[in-house]
């Protein structure tokens, strides 16, 4: 798998972890955010949506490397994109995406499932925005 996609899956499992347990107790939430993630030694915005279940202990997160701003205004969290839709939404307008499901009950290294992932023919490297 490409150094750039495991590091940005990695980075969707510890936060989908951290809201599942913020959740814990029976809460369930739709979310978007941003953070940046150090890529080959470039701060790199990502943004990242979806939801979280605190009751179930589960969770699912699309997040985009380097996103066009065009895509903050088009992924709405707890929208079921999937598969081919999603690549052609995504398609050219990000340095990488990856459609991530967590079962934060599981205690292997298995409760992480990459559902999808993206990665374009050419690295854009430089920043399109600066997290603040």
């Amino acid at each position: 798998m490409n150094t750039r996609i495991e590091q940005l899956k990695n980075a969707v499992v510890d936060y989908l972890d951290t809201l599942i347990k913020q959740a814990a107790g029976g809460g369930r939430g739709k979310f978007r955010g941003s953070f940046t993630l150090f890529v080959e030694g470039q701060a790199t915005p990502v943004l990242i949506v979806g939801t979280a279940d605190g009751s179930v202990e589960d969770g699912s997160a699309i997040a985009l490397l380097n996103p066009d701003q065009e895509l903050f205004d088009r992924l709405r969290p707890g929208v079921a994109y999937s598969g081919g839709l999603l690549k052609e939404i995504v398609s050219g307008k990000c340095d990488g995406m990856v459609h991530v499901w967590l079962d934060a009950y599981v205690k292997t290294s298995t409760r992480a499932q990459l559902l999808d992932s993206y990665t374009p023919r050419k690295f854009a490297g430089a920043p399109k925005f600066e997290v603040s």
